[in-house]
């Protein structure tokens, strides 16, 4: 990018639709940006870019599914990226990173599962809680999380189905055929019957765009 004009889109090595890009830090210290993908089963990786180009990658750890990245940022101050965590009770954790390895882990204070932390990355995490209600993409990426949503039905607006997230439940929907087995095309939009009694409509996105890399199930 050139301010708000495209130079240039260039494809990376694709690694599959479990992962996905979680996070953007420097973790060499060579001045480049690299990226943090996380799986489905709650492995994270790490790839060290140069420009657009993979120039080394490697599996960090596993934290298990009930862990996620959140964040980067250089939390020791080596001038090297570091992972932030949350778990889903709440408890936040940092991987301090030396490269691709973990030098260092650190459990920071629980606030409980209500509360959900921004780390360096601009991703918001909203919970489908109200039992109707039209939740509002403000910035992206943005997660929009429906694992535990309530009757009613639920809205949307201005989610970009190229670059928001939303995760749903991997318990009502075990993979993403099912996903879209229960999405159908309504006048003006995508309706997702996430249960008999509850529905997510997303105005202005047709069921056809939405894909398993930015629908996780969780």
């Amino acid at each position: 990018m050139d301010g708000l004009n495209l130079t240039g889109s260039y494809f990376t090595q694709n690694p599959g639709p479990s992962w996905h890009v979680e996070g953007v830090g420097d973790f060499n210290g060579d001045g480049n940006s690299d990226l943090v993908l996380q799986n489905n089963d709650g492995s994270i990786a790490i790839w060290t870019m140069t420009g657009y180009n993979i120039s080394g990658g490697a599996v960090v750890g596993d934290p298990g599914t009930d862990w996620r990245v959140v964040g980067t940022g250089d939390y020791n101050g080596d001038g090297n990226s570091d992972i932030l965590l949350q778990n889903n009770d709440g408890t936040d954790a940092v991987w301090l990173m030396d490269g691709t390895n973990v030098i260092g882990t650190t459990l920071l204070a629980a606030p409980g599962a209500s509360w959900n932390a921004l780390g360096g990355t601009p991703m918001r995490f909203i919970d489908g809680t109200a039992s109707t209600g039209t939740l509002t993409a403000t910035q992206a990426p943005e997660d929009f999380n429906f694992t535990s949503s309530v009757d009613g039905a639920h809205t949307i607006a201005g989610f970009d189905p190229q670059f928001d997230l939303l995760q749903l439940s991997a318990a009502s929907f075990p993979t993403f055929g099912d996903v879209l087995a229960d999405t159908t095309s309504v006048s003006g939009g995508a309706m997702i019957h996430l249960s008999p009694t509850s529905t997510l409509f997303l105005p202005g996105v047709a069921p056809s765009q939405l894909t398993a890399l930015h629908t996780q199930l969780m």
